[in-house]
């Protein structure tokens, strides 16, 4: 009786396993294209700051862009805490 309770939640365990690991699939990739896309907006930022624009609207949209490019670079560069 133990050996088929354990068998089953044995089972049990490795269907729950092989589902959450089909979740991470093609996460690296999308990693690497996020951090692929905040180094080209950084280096927008750069470009734009070395025009000094006058324009309201530009000014307020380099804003806007510095500070999702700071939030991004946070998220991805955060450091993990340990299990």
């Amino acid at each position: 009786m133990a050996e088929a309770l354990l068998s089953f939640g044995v089972e049990r365990l490795w269907n729950l396993l092989v589902r959450e690991s089909e979740q991470f699939q093609g996460v690296e990739e999308q990693f690497d294209g996020l951090k692929n896309d905040v180094e080209m907006l950084r280096c927008f930022l750069e470009d734009a700051e070395a025009k000094r624009h006058t324009s309201a609207m530009v000014r307020n949209t380099i804003k806007e862009i510095r500070e999702i490019v700071l939030d991004a670079a946070a998220a991805i560069f955060k450091p993990t805490c340990g299990f």
